[in-house]
């Protein structure tokens, strides 16, 4: 066995074919073992020792300082270790079994397409492995072994090459016969094969990605998570648990479930939206066209499927969530156009609990929005297709303004502002309970104003306003036009013998009161104010007030259609 030392200062140092032991002694050296089964021992010193290549069984010794170690594309069974200091260790592409030890410091091992059995020792320290498949899959059971020990560690496994799909265990990770099982890792990141992939991570900030192809299941755990499937073709589940995770699916063709649990949560299965900067334009790319299901959970959620041709459920749960199927617009700055790229599906986007923003501007489809309960806003403005809009319990915002198809809008419970103005479709906006204020378009609409008192503006069109009961408040209609709009009754709600069809010529009156017992509305043309009396001069039932109108209007009892 040759003997080689070095020197206090920095050397380079060339071993023999046959077995030696090379010390660098104190300095920055480099050593090369160049055959046999050598021992390089780097001493003190940011020393790189290198046995890469070779056959042999190699010790490789870093010591103090910060050093690295490399045996790639060796066919040896080698021991590395690194002592004190942060150390890389490089074993990518071997065939042995090589067995690594960090020791004390944040070091960083490689072992890309190992086809050996190799033991992996982080140490003390932030350690970080790096470990992917090799090209070609081996005959029988590998195993890679990695001990994070103590410290923050990192994981990241890449079997993207694998020609079989993931499955997990707790604490290992197996693709056929490629296995990796690890201890004591803090943070984890997995990539997986184009075949049907089932991955759970730590409870540790995850980074886990899906392949292309197959049906994958992910599930993070607890932690800041994120779970990718990004352009994928197949049916995916994807999981976050606790903590504030990240969820995506876009540009992807299949069904997928993205669940975001609890936390602050970011999920899209939008198209994928990008600026570049050589042609000065933003760009989008193809649409998710998948049926896709975001469940954003307990906490602050953002939920997207922007530019999707799928019909979606986005539903934000508990907390104040950010929902939108809305259309990208792109600007080319050479030519001056603007172009929009429209979600197309039938989409249900469920805001729950909390203050919600749920949106589905420019869409095409036919969407369903419900803000549940909270101060929601709501947006359909631009749209195209037949929408709801139910606001829920809470003061709600909805607009569906120059929309131009007929949509539903329902304040529900709250003092709500409705508003579908430059709308070209024939809206129905039902105020519900509270006091609201609700302003219609260009087309034929419908307004109920339900209990409260509520202020209607139809603007254009020939609109009809809606009154179920004579006690539910007194709605103010600021522009009434007498010549073709209508007042619409319920004969069960008003009583007083209404029957079905255009209000009787003997039921309406200009004037302050009923002056005889057939007449059942009044309308006093000076004050604007519309009574109703169930039993007109009977006297047993005192006039109410629910409608305030402007005066002077030559209304008639064509006005009223009773149903």
């Amino acid at each position: 066995m040759a003997n080689i030392n070095g020197t206090s200062g920095n050397d380079f140092l060339s071993g023999t074919t046959s077995d030696d032991l090379i010390q660098g002694l104190s300095g920055n050296d480099n050593i090369f073992g160049n055959g046999g089964n050598d021992t390089l021992d780097g001493g003190s010193g940011n020393d790189e020792l290198n046995a890469s290549f070779s056959t042999g069984n190699n010790i490789l010794k870093g010591g103090t300082g910060s050093d690295i170690l490399n045996v790639s594309f060796s066919s040896g069974n080698n021991t590395l270790s690194g002592d004190a200091g942060t150390d890389t260790f490089e074993i990518s592409f071997s065939t042995g079994n090589n067995t690594v030890s960090g020791g004390d410091g944040s070091d960083t091992f490689f072992a890309f397409r190992v086809q050996g059995t190799n033991t992996l020792n982080g140490g003390d320290g932030d350690d970080s492995f790096y470990l992917s498949a090799p090209f070609t899959a081996p005959s029988s059971l590998v195993t890679q072994t990695v001990e994070g020990g103590t410290g923050n560690d990192y994981l990241n496994i890449d079997y993207s090459s694998s020609n079989v799909g993931i499955t997990t265990t707790n604490g290992s990770i197996k693709a056929g016969n490629n296995q990796v099982s690890y201890k004591n890792i803090e943070r984890l990141e997995v990539r997986g094969t184009a075949y049907d992939d089932n991955i759970v991570g730590s409870n540790g900030n995850d980074v886990l990605y899906g392949g292309n192809s197959g049906n994958d299941t992910i599930i993070a755990g607890a932690g800041n998570d994120t779970l990718n499937v990004d352009y994928s073709t197949g049916d995916n589940s994807l999981k976050g648990g606790i903590g504030n995770d990240s969820l995506s699916a876009i540009s992807s063709n299949g069904d997928n479930l993205l669940d975001g649990g609890d936390g602050n949560d970011a999920i899209s299965a939008s198209a994928y939206y990008y600026y570049d900067p050589f042609s000065n334009y933003y760009s989008v790319g193809s649409p998710s066209s998948g049926n896709n299901t975001l469940k954003g959970g307990a906490g602050n959620d953002n939920l997207s499927a922007n530019y999707s041709t799928g019909n979606n459920l986005l539903d934000g749960g508990d907390g104040n969530d950010f929902l939108s199927v809305f259309a990208y617009s792109t600007f080319d700055y050479n030519s001056g156009i603007t172009s929009f790229f429209k979600s197309s599906g039938n989409n249900i986007l469920k805001g729950g609990a909390g203050d919600d923003n749920l949106n589905a501007e420019r869409s095409t489809g036919n969407n369903l929005l419900d803000g549940g309960s909270g101060n929601d806003f709501l947006f359909a403005i631009e749209a195209s297709g037949k929408n709801t809009l139910n606001g829920g319990v809470g003061d709600d915002l909805i607009f569906a303004e120059i929309s131009t198809s007929n949509n539903l809008l329902s304040g529900g419970d709250g003092n709500d502002f409705l508003t579908t103005f430059g709308a070209s479709g024939k809206n129905t906006l039902n105020g519900g309970d509270g006091d609201d204020n609700l302003n219609g378009g260009e087309g034929n609409d419908i307004f109920i104003g339900g209990n409260g008192n509520d202020f209607i503006l139809g603007n254009g069109g020939i609109d009809t306003f809606v009154f179920n009961s004579f006690n539910e408040g007194v709605d103010s209609i600021s522009d009434f036009n007498a010549t073709n709009e209508l007042i619409r009754v319920s004969a069960a709600g008003f009583g007083g013998g209404l029957s079905a069809g255009v209000l009787q010529t003997s039921q309406f009156t200009i004037g302050t009161s009923a002056t005889t017992s057939t007449e059942r509305f009044i309308y006093n043309s000076t004050t604007g104010g519309l009574f109703f009396d169930q039993d007109g001069s009977a006297g047993a039932f005192t006039q109410v007030q629910f409608a305030q109108l402007s005066g002077g209007l030559s209304l008639t009892n064509f006005n009223f259609v009773v149903v």
